[in-house]
């Protein structure tokens, strides 16, 4: 029997380890995470489950919504991604699943056509976060697996989040200049007057603004009775000073927003008057220089919806874009009448 030749050279034995180890170590650029399967079934999961808490238990249009369910989507396509993806393609899929999403939440009845114009840009933004993050966790997980766990926090905690929401009060305001007394000014807003129609595209098709209102008195108490694009109501007014102040409140739920969609309706609850609240509104009549007045339009109201910082740019867009409709035909009525007199 021939005796077994082993190597002497300790340099062979130092390249012949080496060898092996690389062989045993994944490579991070070209890395296939082992049961592909699981991390797509764990993640539509935590998607499924994320969408049925947030709309059917805990009615929170929030970080839950807007951030995890997203950041999901950008993960599950970073995480089964290429390293050294073309940044072209990493676009374009970026692209696509922010349109996939939307067109889920739509047909699902989760959200509406004016929501979701609303939403896409942060929807397209936290996908690419998501995907960024899940870049970072395939290279992470090709050195050790449990950093996995990290990614299926996410979503719990927005949850937990959300159901801490509490309402944010703001107050908008809108002027403009009359070039007509004050006198005739509080004529015009003390009797009925037309608005017309708002042409914007958010107003248009949806979201509820006044078509003309009209002051009246009914059981010694005032009201503005108002003819809104989405119904009808009036507001009571609690405060009524000549010539100057018309505040008023709503004593009935007001609906903000009927939103496009494929069904008759659908209930979703940020649209409710639960979590969009107008809590008072005020025109007022200021006198300036040359016989002119400032009509000055103020609303307050709450909303729980979060982001907040980013549905405050909302509200302040679409309060200021209705203040602007509501004060310009106030105006033009206004000047209209004193042209009549003079």
């Amino acid at each position: 029997m021939e005796p077994i030749q082993t190597s002497e050279n300790p340099d062979d034995q130092n390249r012949e380890l080496n060898t092996e180890a690389k062989r045993e170590e994944p490579n991070e650029a070209t890395y296939v995470p082992n049961k592909t399967g699981w991390v797509i079934f764990g993640t539509l999961l935590s998607l499924a489950l994320t969408v049925f808490i947030t709309v059917s238990l805990t009615e929170q249009y929030g970080f839950a919504l807007y951030l995890g369910v997203p950041v999901s989507v950008g993960f599950m396509i970073g995480f089964l991604s290429k390293v050294r993806s073309r940044m072209l393609r990493v676009l374009l899929r970026i692209i696509l699943a922010t349109i996939f999403l939307c067109a889920v939440l739509f047909i699902m009845g989760v959200e509406g056509v004016i929501c979701l114009i609303m939403i896409v840009g942060p929807l397209f933004v936290m996908i690419m976060v998501g995907f960024a993050l899940g870049r970072a966790l395939r290279i992470a997980v090709a050195r050790n697996r449990n950093y996995i766990i990290i990614f299926f926090v996410i979503n719990p905690a927005c949850i937990a989040v959300d159901t801490q929401l509490e309402p944010v009060f703001h107050t908008i305001q809108t002027s403009m200049t009359v070039n007509a007394p004050r006198e005739a000014t509080w004529q015009v807003l003390t009797h009925r007057v037309s608005f017309g129609k708002e042409q914007s595209f958010f107003f248009k098709n949806g979201v509820n603004y006044p078509l003309d209102m009209e002051l009246v008195t009914k059981n010694d108490s005032s009201f503005l009775r108002c003819n809104l694009r989405n119904g009808s109501t009036d507001l009571y007014i609690t405060k009524l000073d000549t010539g100057q102040v018309l505040r008023f409140t709503s004593l009935s739920p007001v609906v903000p927003m009927k939103e496009l969609t494929l069904y008759d309706s659908i209930n979703t609850p940020h649209t409710n008057s639960e979590y969009f609240k107008h809590l008072y509104g005020q025109i007022e009549i200021q006198e300036i220089d040359g016989g002119a007045v400032r009509l000055v339009a103020t609303s307050n109201f709450s909303y729980k919806l979060a982001p907040a910082f980013y549905w405050n740019w909302w509200g302040d867009y679409l309060v200021r874009t209705m203040h602007r409709h509501v004060l310009h035909a106030i105006k033009e009525q206004s000047e209209l009448e004193q042209k009549a007199q003079m």
